[in-house]
């Protein structure tokens, strides 16, 4: 009998759709789907590190599970995603997860517990090296779900360079790397194929993309995006000030199917404060941004 996964998942959309990931690659390795955790064989937690009042709610989950996985179920303790970059080898040292995944590999954790199993690979895989990076644009993560048919996660950019000085993200998640544009709108357009009538775009700093690897920029992929048959609605998470162009307003105003919800986060009305954070941009910037809009 096959053995079965559930994935809890903390924190941020991003999260949410490398779990879906993360459960496509179980069901290609020939696990199954478990009703609840308790139930389980394998009980991962996608984690998140932005909050640390998410840190403890994954790390108070760890605890309990351990615990009850003393008495039978879960017979593996996943602990995968950014707290488990941030912490992973103590998490494995306290004997509080038996694989620690960062966010480079968890797309392919399947392989990796399958490997784990084998006695192939070991328990610790943390590596932010490029050749380790797992894409988070999988062809056969366009069928429907059953949570929501309606509706898709689509990360086009995964990581952040601009380190705001509050913020783990770019520590935890490395670098900016722009999916390619064909493989994205491949994506979308199977999607809408499959049912799909919105799509959420998904980066850490959506506006950069393109700026690593030379692709088109931000606003075009939008435009390209909103012309593909049956989407009804696009929205995107989420967006930097600094690089929020009149370009990007153009187009939402140029498309009815483009969100008319636009995330800018201020983080703060002073210009002394925003220079502290890194935010490299000033109040009388956002609100010129803001009065365009």
């Amino acid at each position: 009998m096959p053995e079965s996964f559930y994935i809890e998942t903390f924190g941020c959309q991003m999260n949410k759709a490398d779990s879906e990931l993360m459960a496509l690659s179980l069901i290609k390795n020939g696990f199954v789907k478990a009703p609840s955790g308790a139930e389980a064989d394998i009980l991962l937690f996608n984690t998140c590190s932005v909050r640390l009042h998410a840190e403890n709610r994954a790390l108070a989950r760890l605890r309990a599970a351990r615990s009850a996985g003393r008495g039978g179920k879960p017979t593996l303790l996943v602990a995968a995603g950014c707290m488990a970059q941030r912490m992973g080898e103590n998490l494995i040292e306290e004997d509080l997860a038996d694989l620690a995944v960062g966010p480079y590999q968890s797309p392919s954790i399947g392989d990796i517990i399958q490997s784990y199993r084998s006695g192939l690979t070991g328990r610790i895989h943390l590596s932010q090296q490029r050749a380790d990076f797992h894409t988070r644009i999988d062809p056969a993560g366009a069928s429907p779900l059953e949570a929501s048919p309606w509706h898709r996660w689509v990360t086009i950019t995964h990581g952040c360079e601009n380190f705001c000085s509050y913020c783990i993200v770019p520590r935890v998640r490395g670098p900016l790397i722009s999916f390619k544009s064909a493989d994205i709108l491949a994506y979308i357009r199977r999607c809408a194929d499959n049912g799909a009538r919105e799509i959420t775009l998904l980066g850490q700093n959506v506006n950069q993309y393109g700026q690593d690897n030379g692709d088109i920029p931000f606003h075009r992929l939008l435009e390209k995006a909103a012309a593909v048959p049956g989407l009804v609605r696009i929205g995107f998470l989420t967006s930097h000030p600094m690089d929020f162009t009149n370009d990007i307003v153009d187009v939402i105003a140029d498309h009815e199917n483009i969100s008319r919800s636009i995330h800018l986060p201020l983080q703060s009305g002073s210009d002394e404060i925003l220079m502290k954070m890194n935010r490299r941009y000033t109040m009388a910037e956002y609100m010129k941004k803001a009065g365009y809009i």
